[in-house]
């Protein structure tokens, strides 16, 4: 795979937390060579539901009212719900990442914000 450069200005810097999770937002435009590229929607959804059931999930759809469905994955030791399959694979995955304690810290939480929405108060300190 080869990645081009095409134009970058970086508009925060990279912070490192506690945690060793790294930061970072720029205005980086990449032209791909090669790269898979991935984004949630319809044909995601199946592929999610199995990769469900490899983990060892029992996957089912619960509707609430008229026109509101939740998904339901149980497992002996876990059970989540979300809206959708590929909703369920991705709470899934920051359980599997980060254990127990999946909940982000304060700092966690003032990092990604002073990266992502610096205009909301949050900003970091330069």
């Amino acid at each position: 795979m080869s990645i081009i450069r095409v134009d970058e200005q970086l508009i925060a810097k990279e912070q490192r937390l506690a945690s060793g999770l790294l930061l970072a937002r720029t205005r980086t435009r990449y032209t791909a060579v090669d790269m898979e590229h991935m984004s949630a929607g319809g044909n995601t959804e199946i592929p999610a539901y199995l990769a469900l059931l490899r983990e060892g999930f029992r996957v089912n759809r619960q509707t609430q009212g008229k026109d509101q469905e939740v998904w339901v994955a149980e497992r002996h030791d876990l059970c989540i719900s979300a809206s959708t399959p590929t909703e369920l694979l991705g709470l899934y995955a920051i359980r599997a990442q980060r254990g127990q304690n999946w909940r982000a810290t304060d700092a966690e939480i003032k990092a990604f914000l002073g990266c992502f929405y610096p205009t909301d108060g949050h900003a970091r300190s330069t």
